[in-house]
């Protein structure tokens, strides 16, 4: 309200518009006073100026056109987005604009590609700019697209109208080029801004990738994480503000898989850091020195750590998510940052969710499994002992109809290898009659399809009703349980994944109950591969309904499809082997 209120002095804007864009956005407060900078309609607004200033106004260099990605420094210095050109305001009483975009037309400075953003950074973050924490040092990326091959997409419903309209983006597909990046460093604390272009030489004619950027807590270094093209590697590389002096802390990497996109480094509060890391098959946390020295593993074991929930550096201790007890749960459990005293704080099998009280000596638990619904139980947050069951979210519709229920199982393949799988019964399931069997997955690599939470799927009660059998399962480099397990689909995406939802069907269809003649596959993107691959290279499937599938991995891009495959020169065996397209004939 108090936004919309200050931009109703600025004519020509939709206050009450802008008011919801900006409190959307959270936009950064400026320590410096300044205020709140809020791109709204392609312009720039400065909210809450100085004491003696006006409230509200636009901040907009002229001459500039429609502007994105802003960033506030803690320094109250400017940075945007402009026709891929990056801007910076050091100074905002002058109001001078400094630009920086290399004069190659496909070029971006502070923002990223669209292979970038879609399969490094995140769909939809185009963020390539950041501000040190002082607010006066500035790292971006340089993106350059000229070699990146262009594809067109055809448009069939243009504004409204029926009729079609070609639409051409630059997307790299594996094994062709891909954009091209520098790094840069600007100080923009003096009165005459310096940039310097970062010396990444030391990885000669190698083509890489720079997937993390940030800073270490003081701001006196900017790291960044570089890694090679089909992403066997990565390195965090550290660069001091002043002298430029650059170097390598950690270097990560795997010989039969990938090496996953590190996390950034948790800094604590003597300079060290904690940082997470594969190198052992399996994601846990280990603590560095401030010079990137190893001090110690702190988690260990053959399971992963999923999702750190909280870090208390005077107790000495961090609470954490993991597979350890199970990788279709979740549960959460405290240890020491020197790795010791490991106790579990959730009770009882099922998807766990603590939120703890101000001193931590209380916590709610929200649990629910796929044949349990939710409930809330208050816990004591040391020990995890449930001191009460709160409440219970109870459908009304169980237990007064039939409704489907789920169970859940761990069965051999055929190599040995354990697998979770939930079953969808009706619920007047009767074991005298044969049911058809439908499995719907995706499959792709450590994305499961199963989680033990409670799930109120209407379609799937839907196929339950009409006597069909619901089949899910956690192929073996799908199960979350680790890189370890994930490699296996490495360079031959789709084999050991078909080959586990065969074993998965033969396992259920060995039932007189469900009938092997009559089973159906269905999924969508990695989902829509495997269900058309299902019905091109195994006979145990009579339909299929792929949505979005890659039908031949050539076809797709290059950062997600050569961090599995590598590239059809130095695997195109594997390419081949599971080409929808090839196999249709």
């Amino acid at each position: 309200g108090g936004i919309q209120m200050l931009l109703q002095q600025i004519d020509g804007v939709d206050a009450e518009r802008a008011g919801r864009i900006a409190n959307a956005r959270g936009q950064r407060r400026a320590s410096s006073g300044l205020g709140i900078a809020i791109p709204f309609d392609g312009k720039l607004y400065l909210i809450a100026g100085e004491p003696d200033k006006e409230l509200a106004r636009e901040i907009t260099p002229a001459g500039a056109d429609r502007i994105e990605l802003v960033q506030v420094s803690e320094a109250g210095k400017f940075s945007w987005v402009e026709g891929n050109t990056l801007c910076v305001v050091s100074e905002l009483k002058s109001g001078k604009v400094h630009r920086y975009r290399s004069e190659v037309d496909d070029s971006f400075s502070g923002k990223l590609d669209w292979v970038y953003q879609e399969e490094i950074y995140g769909r939809g973050n185009f963020q390539a700019h950041w501000w040190s924490p002082d607010g006066e040092q500035l790292g971006w990326l340089e993106l350059d697209e000229s070699a990146v091959q262009e594809f067109t997409v055809v448009d069939h419903v243009e504004d409204g109208h029926f009729r079609v309209k070609p639409e051409i983006y630059n997307y790299p597909k594996v094994g062709d080029p891909n954009p091209t990046v520098k790094v840069w460093l600007g100080d923009f604390g003096g009165s005459k801004p310096k940039t310097t272009e970062l010396d990444l030489s030391d990885y000669g004619d190698e083509e890489i990738l720079v997937t993390r950027v940030g800073w270490t807590p003081e701001g006196e270094k900017m790291l960044f994480v570089v890694a090679d093209r089909i992403q066997t590697w990565a390195h965090l590389h550290w660069v001091d503000i002043k002298s430029k002096k650059q170097g390598v802390w950690i270097r990560e990497a795997q010989e039969a898989a990938w090496t996953p996109r590190p996390n950034p480094p948790r800094w604590l509060a003597d300079g060290s850091f904690l940082w997470e890391s594969h190198r052992t098959g399996y994601n846990h946390l280990y603590h560095y020195s401030a010079d990137g020295k190893l001090i110690r593993p702190v988690t260990q074991g053959e399971w992963n750590l999923n999702r750190i929930l909280s870090i208390d550096e005077e107790a000495g201790e961090m609470l954490y998510s993991s597979t350890e007890d199970g990788a279709i749960d979740t549960h959460y459990y405290r240890i020491g940052l020197d790795g010791e005293g490991k106790v579990r704080l959730t009770q009882g099998r099922g998807s766990h969710a603590l939120d703890f009280n101000g001193d931590g000596s209380l916590a709610l638990d929200r649990v629910s499994a796929l044949d349990m619904q939710e409930e809330v139980r208050l816990v004591d947050g040391r020990t995890g002992e449930v001191l009460e069951v709160l409440a219970r979210g109870e459908v009304d519709a169980v237990g007064k109809t039939e409704v489907a229920s789920w169970e859940v199982h761990e069965i051999q393949n055929r190599d040995g290898v354990p697998l979770d799988v939930a079953v969808l019964k009706p619920g007047d399931f009767d074991a005298n009659k044969s049911y058809a069997v439908w499995v719907s997955t995706y499959s792709g690599p450590n994305a499961p399809t199963i989680r033990n939470r409670w799930s109120s799927s209407s379609w799937f009660q839907f196929l339950a009703q009409n006597d069909i059998l619901v089949l899910q399962c956690n192929v073996r480099s799908a199960s979350g349980k680790g890189l370890k397990w994930t490699a296996a689909a490495y360079k031959q995406l789709g084999i050991p994944e078909l080959h586990d939802l065969e074993d998965a069907v033969d396992w259920l269809c060995a039932h007189d109950w469900a009938d092997g003649s009559r089973v159906g596959i269905t999924g969508y993107s990695y989902g829509g591969f495997m269900s058309a691959w299902a019905m091109l290279a195994s006979d145990k499937f009579r339909l299929a309904v792929a949505g979005g599938g890659v039908y031949d991995w050539r076809m797709y891009d290059t950062v997600y499809t050569e961090r599995y495959m590598q590239t059809p020169s130095t695997n195109l065996a594997g390419y081949e082997a599971t080409s929808c397209i090839a196999h249709a004939g």
